[in-house]
């Protein structure tokens, strides 16, 4: 690997016509290669190139060569439709992948402006004053004004609550799993190859079929992981639970002041 480092520090910077050179450059582009690859990146490039990680220019397969051209359209394709996308926004206001997945679209803006908005807004709503009379009095006002800003703040945390990369409640148990699910991806491959018998490998070739081990299939190697996994099961469900709980909420207040929310 050192070799082609020394060799990729070289070229990087400079315009070639070289085939090769342009192949080492953009396999350092595209993230095909890592400088200092862990022994599961490793085992994953082998998976997916069908050779070990290269050590050296000569390791550069034409399946790697494949992979790599199949790798720059998917990107280029990908760079080109997020052009569309934002096309598309700027002239209707939504674009066709805001369309495939709403209530993300929905958990990304609606934070946001409401946040805007909490920042922004002057008024508040008279349904907040005690009386018709009362939004002559500074004290009211101020009272009114700080209610208004509560439920703003409440509204946003209730957004942030109902993503799972935000929400406060965090599942007890999926550090230790996935470090077991890690270690035995490392330790035998990404689906247990390497626990399958003779066999088995021969069964399965036989078939056309191919079987996906996991942890929990090996209980002498891993004796506490079912019981860790019925533990992690059900930690999630209580995290959905929850997020639908405020999900509700949110709903709920949101509605409640629905044609409030402008200034």
């Amino acid at each position: 690997m050192s070799n082609l480092i020394e060799k990729y520090l070289r070229i990087k910077d400079e315009e070639t016509d070289d085939e090769l050179d342009n192949l080492i450059k953009d396999c350092f582009r595209y993230g095909i290669f890592k400088r200092k690859p862990s022994r599961d990146h490793q085992r994953w490039f082998k998976n997916c190139h069908g050779a070990d990680y290269p050590t050296d220019t000569e390791d550069l397969k034409k399946t790697l060569l494949k992979k790599l051209k199949q790798t720059i359209r998917w990107r280029e394709k990908d760079a080109a439709y997020d052009k569309k996308c934002e096309m598309q926004r700027a002239k209707r206001g939504f674009s066709n992948r805001d369309v495939w997945n709403l209530y993300d679209w929905f958990l990304e803006i609606m934070p946001r402006m409401l946040k805007k908005f909490r920042r922004s807004h002057h008024g508040y709503p008279c349904s907040l004053f005690p009386s018709e009379e009362a939004w002559r009095d500074d004290k009211e006002s101020e009272k009114a004004h700080n209610k208004w800003n509560e439920i703003l703040d409440r509204l946003i945390f209730l957004l942030g609550e109902m993503q799972e990369n935000t929400c406060s409640m965090k599942n007890p148990y999926e550090l230790q799993k996935n470090k077991i699910d890690r270690q035995f991806r490392i330790k035998y491959g990404y689906f247990g190859d390497g626990l399958k018998t003779k066999e088995q490998r021969e069964e399965e070739k036989r078939q056309g079929s191919y079987a996906m081990l996991f942890p929990s299939d090996f209980p002498d190697l891993y004796p506490d992981y079912e019981e860790l996994e019925r533990n992690y099961m059900q930690a999630e469900k209580e995290i959905t639970a929850y997020r639908n709980k405020c999900k509700d909420e949110f709903f709920a207040l949101f509605a409640e002041h629905f044609w409030n929310l402008w200034d």
